[in-house]
């Protein structure tokens, strides 16, 4: 994934009032699944970061820097 996340061109995007954290978190939806993966869209005191699911792991992604740390456990 992190190597996907580094290839994937999302974070170059210059933040603004236009484009801003949710646009990020769409952006990597789209591009995930044109690539055959599938990630989510989380949302918690007004900012949105994309989800993935890995095995029984689940990992938190900041669209706009590509850094990602676990979250927790399917089980």
């Amino acid at each position: 994934m992190q190597q996907w996340l580094w290839d994937d061109p999302t974070s170059d995007n210059d933040y603004s009032y236009r484009y801003d954290c949710d646009d990020f978190a769409m952006d990597l939806i789209r591009a995930a699944e044109k690539d055959g993966y599938l990630i989510g869209m989380y949302s918690e005191e007004d900012h949105v970061t994309n989800f993935a699911n890995i095995g029984n792991t689940v990992y938190i992604i900041e669209p706009q820097t590509d850094e990602v740390w676990l979250w927790g456990y399917v089980d």
